[in-house]
């Protein structure tokens, strides 16, 4: 029987965008341009996030609940007109999903096709 979808995997599945914002917010607030960073620089997923992707999304997200803004703007020198985001515990929950749905298409993917092609 199919499962009811409930209310935190009606966003599934995120964008690869989506999904990496949200990581990238897990482990502190951050602003913009400091996320495109973290994903393009940190995270060599291949992925490059370019600002209109970038602002995009994280207007979506704002909108869905998964992230909110934030005055945590680090130190007194920071640039005033940056907008800080922080992921909220829907973000969180939803990201946990994703993360759940990726590693159940990895093990398909590895039983089917096997080991030798998976880790190549």
């Amino acid at each position: 029987m199919a499962q009811r979808p409930t209310e935190t995997n009606a966003e599934l599945p995120l964008s690869e965008a989506s999904y990496l914002i949200l990581v990238a917010l897990a482990e502190r607030p951050m602003h913009g341009y400091l996320i495109m960073q973290t994903i393009n620089t940190v995270f060599r997923t291949g992925f490059q996030m370019g600002p209109g992707t970038l602002y995009r999304t994280l207007h979506l997200q704002l909108k869905g609940g998964l992230i909110r803004e934030t005055d945590d703007s680090g130190s007194n020198s920071d640039d005033p007109r940056r907008r800080y985001y922080s992921i909220t515990r829907r973000g969180q929950e939803v990201a946990r999903q994703e993360l759940q749905r990726l590693r159940t298409l990895y093990r398909l993917g590895n039983a089917r096709i096997g080991a030798t092609y998976a880790e190549s």
